[in-house]
């Protein structure tokens, strides 16, 4: 689906979106093999972050259309929100490889559950970037959440109810305490 999003909605926020692939720790973050090809995978996944850090009130329960009009909406993006958008994707993902995964692969792991993780770091962005709380430890909190099990993640991941359920839950998860 990004693929066709990569064409029909090209512009500054899709320019933008596959630079995101390009940052060295997102690539190392995410194991990215820069010989392979994605097929536009990555991109997806973080207009998905993106989406939802900023958005996530507002999901319908449909994430292909939700996105498309998230993408629709992003393509004449003026550059001052996009170096903000940036600054902030930036540093959530530093906090996440330095913190969350100490400088690992995030390996298998669901998207619905990394989704949370970007979501749950950006939302509480401004008070994680100095602190010196244990975000590792707050990540196996997530993971041993009911919210957050193979049986919860098995179906209808993608329901209203469970996305903004899944993201409430990953803010407070990671709020500073």
């Amino acid at each position: 689906n990004q693929e066709i999003r990569n064409c029909i909605y090209s512009g500054s926020f899709n320019k933008f979106l596959k630079s995101t692939v390009k940052h060295p720790i997102y690539q190392n973050l995410f194991g990215i093999d820069t010989e392979k090809k994605y097929r536009f995978a990555f991109e997806e996944l973080n207009l998905r972050f993106i989406a939802l850090s900023y958005n996530y009130e507002k999901y319908t329960g449909r994430l292909g259309k939700w996105l498309n009009d998230y993408m629709f909406d992003g393509r004449n993006m003026v550059d001052t929100k996009i170096d903000k958008i940036r600054s902030d994707f930036e540093a959530t993902i530093d906090i996440i490889y330095n913190r969350v995964f100490n400088q690992n692969s995030v390996g298998k792991i669901s998207k619905s559950v990394i989704e949370a993780v970007f979501v749950g770091i950006y939302r509480n962005l401004k008070t994680l970037k100095n602190s010196d709380v244990n975000l590792a430890r707050k990540y196996t909190l997530l993971r041993e959440d009911l919210l957050f099990s193979q049986d919860a993640l098995k179906e209808g991941v993608a329901q209203k109810s469970k996305v903004i359920n899944r993201m409430n839950r990953a803010v407070e998860i990671f709020k500073q305490i």
